[in-house]
């Protein structure tokens, strides 16, 4: 797959990594009528937790061609590493269906460097945010239901991880000795089991998580199209003392790999030490005030794994990315002859943009001088569409009409814009501009490519704006008087990913020309339905032409693994002539290994293959 194709069908990449910290700790006895007793108003747990996290995400590993390609873009390679050590103070608050709890950090310390700087100030905003109460709520088995969290960004994603890590779920039938139980984290939904060895004092149990649920599709731009997988290892042990239903200590280390198309683009793992130190009884006076203050920070429970309100959680985040620089330290620090850290210069200009939209006019007047080939066109470029503002894309949309003739600055800026948040309408009219009248063909290229991104961004919140788009293209498509334009809007329509141009893209499958047909396969990779996986598989296994076979497996790759692609990579592989055909399905093969053991069977296979580089991919691919 292309650099650009890359580029146009991830779009813009995000990834929030799971870390550990603060759960419901009282679990169930063995005796129901027990329990009841245990969720008394007024009962507090006290614990001394240590609690560490280092996580790290390189999707630029998504545009590498090859092992040595070095390619990069601003804001896809990240590191954090945090540190939370206080008393942990869980106490009960009332009960009926479900248990609501008040949870909070006492003389809380938290450490957090970001890229390897310490970052002193938003260590201490999350250090307060931790020390007020946080209302949760619990089913009488001990998984987490909902959580008032209020404020967004750093310190939600901080207290999800905790809540999540040190949930213990006691099992749902008694004597049980093993069980599993879905459960949720920051990253989504996960399912646990739990090995249970009873003892005289206490029990010891161990939980580890098995495999998260595949995540739902979005039709966004912004979010992963891709498969992504989160492949969880390591565990927590447990102590459990059954006859007074509570925890008296838990500990271990766990890790997430996060795995996109192969490759492992983000890990994190997390020690957690957790020790009881007291049980304690709060007065009425102290409950109402728990009460008052955990309800102070937000109106409404939510779910571990569901998203807090948009608008709100992005200001936080922007806020606490941008610290106390300026927008005149951050274009001084850009100007700067020699290396510099691309990555944090455009996260912070990108912030500075979006907490205030009036300072685009004066990036945009940067940019429209800077050098093509230069950071700070790369940097100017992706802060000012990042941002998703309007003055932004504006400003973007001017400086792209003043340097028309500039095909290496179009080349950055065209698709830029096509992968804005919330696509303008000028935004849209100056991609129409360059996709029409654009001087050369690559910059008309590139930006008919764009207004194909754009319609599958503007599909969700503005379908009109998006069919518009694709009847352009479709009817591009028609009248096009050869094979190359063919192939164009089929890659336009491709990335737009709509439905509507299905009956349109179909004929084409059979074209003579092997460009046209393999275009059209691109433009299903989308696609949902029987009849886009049988033309998808049945080109992988019959199509004469190796480049065509793997334009099938590149849009095959996009999408789930089902049973009728199954048997077409499993074919492909066994019986397809063409060495780089058989990779690629090889790699397809591995990312759906999880659910399909045929695949496992066919990794194992072609260790013993008669190819050496089959051999190689394999032995590469068995872990």
């Amino acid at each position: 797959m292309s650099l650009r194709r890359r580029l146009l069908a991830v779009g813009a990449l995000f990834l929030v990594l799971a870390g550990s910290g603060l759960g419901y700790l009282a679990v169930r006895s063995l005796r129901p009528p027990e329990q009841a007793a245990r969720l008394v108003p007024g009962r507090r747990l006290v614990y001394e937790l240590e609690y560490v996290s280092v996580s790290a995400s390189d999707f630029s590993r998504l545009l590498a061609e090859g092992p040595d390609d070095k390619t990069a873009s601003p804001g896809l390679s990240r590191s954090a590493h945090t540190a939370v050590t206080g008393t942990l103070e869980i106490t009960v608050l009332g009960k009926d269906a479900r248990a609501r709890l008040a949870y909070r950090l006492a003389g809380a310390d938290v450490q957090l460097a970001v890229d390897g700087e310490l970052d002193a100030e938003r260590g201490k905003v999350l250090q307060g945010d931790l020390e007020k109460p946080l209302l949760v709520e619990v089913d009488p088995r001990g998984r987490v239901l909902a959580v008032r969290l209020g404020a967004g960004g750093l310190t939600s994603s901080l207290s999800r991880s905790l809540l999540a890590a040190t949930q213990v779920v006691w099992p749902e039938h008694l004597g049980e000795r093993t069980w599993e139980v879905e459960e949720e984290g920051p990253t989504g939904a996960y399912q646990a089991r739990y090995e249970a060895t009873p003892g005289d004092e206490a029990w010891a149990v161990r939980k580890t998580r098995l495999r998260y649920r595949a995540p739902r599709t979005v039709p966004s731009i912004h979010e992963f199209a891709a498969p992504l997988q989160q492949r969880p290892s390591g565990h927590l042990e447990a102590k459990v003392d059954v006859r007074r239903g509570r925890l008296l200590a838990l500990e271990g280390t766990e890790a997430t790999a996060l795995v996109v198309q192969d490759r492992t683009v983000g890990r994190a793992e997390t020690t957690l030490r957790l020790k009881f130190l007291r049980e304690e009884t709060a007065s009425e006076q102290e409950l109402a005030a728990l009460q008052s203050a955990g309800e102070a920070r937000a109106a409404t429970n939510i779910g571990l794994s569901e998203r807090e309100d948009e608008d709100k959680g992005e200001m936080a985040l922007q806020r606490a990315e941008l610290g106390e620089a300026t927008v005149e330290e951050l274009l001084a620090e850009l100007a700067k002859p020699g290396e510099k850290d691309e990555t944090a210069l455009y996260l912070k200009l990108k912030a500075v943009v979006y907490l205030r939209p009036s300072v685009a006019t004066q990036l945009g007047a940067r940019l429209l001088e800077a050098d093509a080939r230069g950071p700070a066109l790369r940097v100017l470029t992706q802060a000012l569409a990042g941002s998703g503002r309007p003055e932004a894309q504006k400003v973007l949309a001017s400086v792209v009409r003043a340097r028309a003739n500039d095909w290496p600055a179009l080349a950055e800026m065209l698709p830029a814009l096509g992968l804005a948040r919330s696509p303008t309408l000028e935004a849209e009219e100056v991609l129409r501009e360059m996709a029409e009248r654009g001087k050369t063909w690559d910059v008309r290229s590139t930006a008919q490519l764009a207004l194909g991104v754009m319609a599958r961004n503007l599909a969700a919140k503005e379908p009109a704006r998006a069919a518009g788009i694709v009847r352009w293209a479709v009817a591009e498509l028609e009248g096009a008087p050869g094979p190359d334009l063919r192939r164009q809007m089929l890659l336009v329509l491709g990335n737009a990913g709509a439905a509507e141009a299905l009956p349109a893209v179909r004929p084409h499958l059979r074209a003579k020309e092997p460009e046209v047909r393999g275009a059209a396969l691109a433009a299903l990779r989308w696609l949902e339905g029987a009849e886009v996986e049988a033309d998808l598989a049945g080109a992988l296994t019959a199509d004469s032409d190796d480049s065509v076979r793997l334009e099938a497996t590149h849009a095959l790759e996009l999408r789930a693994m089902t049973a009728t692609a199954l048997r077409a990579h499993l074919a492909a592989f066994r019986n397809d002539k063409s060495v780089t055909v058989r990779l690629a399905v090889l790699s397809n093969l591995a990312r759906a290994r999880d659910n399909h053991p045929e695949a496992v069977r066919a990794l194992r296979e072609a260790l013993g293959d008669t190819v050496k580089e089959v051999r190689e991919a394999a032995a590469r691919l068995q872990d």
